[in-house]
């Protein structure tokens, strides 16, 4: 058995009651034996979701971590994805933005190695076009593919993945195994790859994840970080935040003033996911800065231990924060597109400082350890703010529901 990193594949799959059915099963079964017929079959590391809801996309992409997201369903000629509404099993279409959006984040803010997104959906060719400006490779289908079409292209793309042939070759391998079904042979240009600029189509994901893989174990950990340097990080990330909130409740109090803001039933469970989130994060931040306090007065390895586990905490709830915050995004650009980029890049430079914290080894200095102070002291006002969020969204919230 191989002993070289795994390239990680998640296969999704949405095939709503109200739409024709697809062959989910079949399609990852043949994409799975692809895989096993050639002799690098212990180099993949392959995940299957048979009925995927947005609810849990970006949360079960962000756990996994895959190096490739291939989903099969349905795309519509409005540029949406067709997943399945939970509870209802029908159509729960999603659009080109909120994809894109997420993508963003799991990419630019929860660092997700994703390489290579395939859409074997009917006219996703946009939807791939638009994720290629984060993800090094996307695939699409620029028109209706029937199903079986749809399984020979995954059948060749794999085989050639799992040959060693680059990203290239593969597709067209995939477009080849189309061609050589004399009623699918019209269908085999539907597939088209889309490549970020600056990425090259020549490479090899097998060569690429042995190389990558070592390299993001090895970076993992950076050395180096000042305590006082993590301070004045944490200072100004208090500042942005604080003009932050400030942002956003002005954005609710004009949207609800000048026209109600109605939300649909969909709209407002994402708004409560948001806030059980938030409230996650707040408990996870109130014991910090006592925390804190009580390790600048034992100095003890195990106190420092408790601190960087409240640490670690903090950072798991913020992830969940920004997934969910992105869930229900289109609320807070009604008055001001930019307060979504402005919030997540807040959010970024939380990671990190908490990712600098993590590193720091127990300090014991008497400057570190008033340093630790002045740490303890910013996160109070931090968690005074997140509830200033909680109570504006929670308005928002019921505002709505009037």
């Amino acid at each position: 058995m191989s002993h070289d990193p795994q390239l990680r594949v998640l296969l999704l799959a949405a095939s709503p009651s109200d739409e024709e059915a697809i062959r989910v099963a079949t399609e990852q079964q043949v994409i799975q034996d692809a895989i096993r017929e050639e002799r690098t079959k212990d180099r993949f590391s392959l995940h299957h979701i048979t009925e995927v809801y947005l609810d849990h996309l970006a949360e079960t992409i962000e756990t996994e971590k895959p190096h490739i997201v291939h989903f099969s369903g349905h795309g519509t000629e409005d540029d949406f994805l067709l997943f399945v509404r939970k509870g209802a099993a029908t159509s729960h279409p999603v659009s080109l933005e909120t994809l894109q959006l997420m993508f963003q984040t799991l990419v630019e803010q929860l660092q997700v190695p994703i390489q290579l997104v395939v859409l074997n959906a009917c006219y996703s060719i946009d939807i791939a076009r638009a994720l290629s400006k984060w993800v090094p490779f996307t695939i699409g289908m620029k028109g209706k593919m029937p199903a079986l079409a749809s399984i020979e292209f995954g059948v060749g793309l794999y085989r050639g993945i799992a040959m060693g042939k680059s990203i290239h070759q593969a597709v067209e391998l995939g477009k080849l195994k189309i061609a050589q079904q004399s009623n699918l042979v019209a269908y085999k240009d539907e597939p088209e790859l889309c490549v970020q600029p600056g990425a090259d189509a020549n490479i090899k994901l097998l060569d690429w994840v042995t190389k990558a893989e070592p390299l993001e174990e090895s970076s993992a950990e950076p050395a180096g970080v000042s305590l006082r340097a993590v301070v004045s990080q944490i200072r100004e990330m208090g500042r942005a935040t604080m003009q932050l909130t400030g942002g956003i409740e002005k954005v609710l109090e004009n949207g609800s003033t000048d026209s109600k803001l109605t939300l649909s039933t969909e709209d407002r469970k994402a708004m409560r996911q948001l806030l059980s989130a938030m409230d996650i994060l707040s408990a996870s931040q109130r014991s910090i800065p006592g925390t804190i306090r009580g390790y600048a007065k034992d100095s003890t390895e195990e106190s420092w231990q408790a601190v960087k586990w409240l640490i670690k905490n903090i950072k798991d709830s913020l992830q969940r924060v920004l997934v969910q915050f992105h869930a229900s995004a289109w609320m807070f650009t009604i008055e001001e597109p930019e307060i979504v980029h402005r919030l997540t890049s807040t959010l970024q430079r939380r990671f990190v400082v908490l990712d600098s914290l993590l590193t720091i080894p127990a300090p014991k200095k008497p400057a570190d350890l008033k340093a630790l102070g002045e740490i303890a002291d910013i996160y109070q006002e931090l968690i005074e703010q997140l509830r200033c969020h909680r109570k504006a969204l929670t308005d928002l919230l019921l505002r709505s529901s009037q």
